[in-house]
């Protein structure tokens, strides 16, 4: 299979969530603020749920109880929401493949992009930025599985 043939199905790949693009924007931007990103979060009741859920985690949480996506937001901080939006837009944008077994695949994303992010901080590299191409680090699998099922190694 050539890389030509595999990209021919490109135009159609998932997409990441409008909602998700716009909060890598406003990640990246030094004028956003707390309140923008919250606003933006609460659109995604998806989303929504996954902060609320890590907020409250025994690692986060602490024994108290967060109740809203401000405080959440808050409490969380822009480098773990930034984070947890990126991997939720990625692994949110693919559906199941058959004869792929997806949840193994990011599983072992997690864990390169999780290293990644302990490597880079280590290091003058941005962890966040390290985080995101560990989760990257295999698109192209998954794009065999998914465009050239038959040229996939099962």
């Amino acid at each position: 299979m050539s890389l030509e043939s595999l990209f021919k199905g490109s135009p159609n790949l998932p997409n990441i969530p409008k909602v998700v693009q716009e909060l890598i924007k406003q990640f990246n931007d030094p004028h956003s603020n707390v309140d923008e990103i919250s606003k933006k979060i609460q659109m995604d009741q998806v989303l929504s749920a996954k902060i609320m859920r890590l907020a409250n985690s025994a690692r986060y949480g602490a024994g108290r109880k967060i109740a809203s996506i401000d405080s959440a937001v808050v409490m969380l901080g822009i480098d773990t929401l930034k984070t947890l939006v990126v991997a939720s837009g990625i692994t949110g944008a693919f559906q199941d493949i058959p004869g792929f077994d997806k949840k193994q695949f990011w599983r072992d994303s997690f864990m390169i992009a999780s290293i990644s992010k302990l490597i880079a901080k280590h290091t003058d590299s941005d962890p966040e930025t390290a985080f995101t191409i560990g989760m990257m680090r295999n698109i192209g699998e998954l794009l065999i599985h998914i465009y050239h099922e038959e040229s996939a190694v099962k």
